[in-house]
C-alpha cells in the first residue's frame, strides 16, 4: 500500500479491461491516462438588486470524462475492444486503472451497482511522414469510481472461503500466520472489497462489503453485492482480496 502523501510517478501504470479474470489484458499503446476519481460541479450565478457582484453556489456534480492518447497496433484485440465499444455504445464495469503492479481505481460496485463508464470517443489513428499513427480515446464515466489499495495476495497469506447464512468469511490459512493480519493490511468494517482467482470461478470477480475484521479473518455483509453467490473455497493461492473505502455523496445541501 502506498505511503500516506506519497507522489505517484507513471511508470508501471496501465489500464486493464475483463479485470480480475483469467480474461485480464493491457491495453496496449497508452502514451497517457487518467483516474476516475474526479468530479466537477455544476454552478448558478444569483444576483440580487443592491449588489454588483454576484454569488456563485454549486448545484450538482458529475463525474469528469477521461482523456487518454495512444499509439495505435495494427489488429491488437485492446484496441478493437475500445473501438467496436465506442460504436456499441457498450457499458463497461471491469476496467481497472492501475497506478503500480498493486493499487488501483475501479468501480464501487456494492453502492452504485449500475454504473460503469462508456467510451465517447476512440478517434481515427493519424500520422504525418515518418510518425507513428497516434489517436485519442475519451471514456465517459457514468459510476462512482474508489481506489482500492488494501490487498490480501498469496504473498502474504491463502485464503478459503466460507458461505453461511450470516454472510461469507475469508480465512487466512498461511504457514506463517502468526506474522499475518488483515488489521494490519489495513482492511477494516465498511469496505469494499473485490475477491478474484476464486477456484473454479476465475472467469468471474466477486463484490463484498466488510463486515468485521480479525487477524485471521474477514467476515463480509449477508445480502450485499455478491455476497448470495460466493462459494466455499479451499484455501489457494489464487485467491486475492482487494479493499477500498467507498466515497460518501452527499445528495442534498
Amino acid at each position: 500500500m502506498a505511503i500516506d502523501g506519497q507522489y505517484v510517478v507513471a511508470q508501471s501504470s496501465k489500464i486493464t479491461i475483463h479485470s480480475g479474470t483469467s480474461s485480464q489484458a493491457t491495453i496496449k499503446g497508452l502514451q497517457s491516462m487518467g483516474l476516475p476519481l474526479g468530479a466537477t460541479a455544476s454552478t448558478l450565478s444569483i444576483s440580487t438588486i443592491g449588489s454588483r457582484i454576484s454569488t456563485k453556489v454549486a448545484t450538482g456534480l458529475e463525474y469528469e470524462d477521461l482523456q487518454s492518447s495512444f499509439y495505435w497496433m495494427k489488429d491488437d484485440p485492446t484496441q478493437q475492444y475500445l473501438m467496436e465499444s465506442s460504436r456499441g455504445g457498450t457499458l463497461i464495469q471491469d476496467m481497472w486503472f492501475w497506478i503500480d503492479s498493486d493499487d488501483f481505481a475501479a468501480l464501487d460496485k456494492i453502492n452504485d451497482p449500475g454504473g460503469g463508464m462508456m467510451v465517447g470517443t476512440f478517434s481515427s489513428p493519424k500520422a504525418s511522414k515518418n510518425e507513428v499513427f497516434s489517436g485519442d480515446c475519451t471514456l465517459v464515466i457514468s459510476g462512482s469510481h474508489i481506489f482500492y489499495n488494501t490487498h490480501a495476495k498469496a504473498t502474504t497469506a491463502v485464503f478459503s472461503l466460507t458461505a453461511g447464512g450470516s454472510g461469507v468469511s475469508a480465512t487466512a490459512t498461511s504457514a506463517d500466520t502468526t506474522n499475518y493480519s488483515f488489521e494490519d493490511l489495513g482492511f477494516v468494517a465498511g469496505q469494499v472489497v473485490i475477491i478474484t482467482g476464486v477456484t473454479g470461478h476465475t472467469d468471474r470477480t466477486y463484490y463484498a462489503q466488510v463486515k468485521t475484521v480479525t487477524d485471521s479473518t474477514l467476515t463480509f455483509e449477508d445480502a450485499i453485492g455478491d455476497e448470495a453467490v460466493i462459494p466455499t473455497t479451499s484455501a489457494a493461492s489464487t485467491i486475492q482480496i482487494h479493499g477500498a473505502t467507498p466515497i460518501e455523496v452527499q445528495d442534498t445541501f
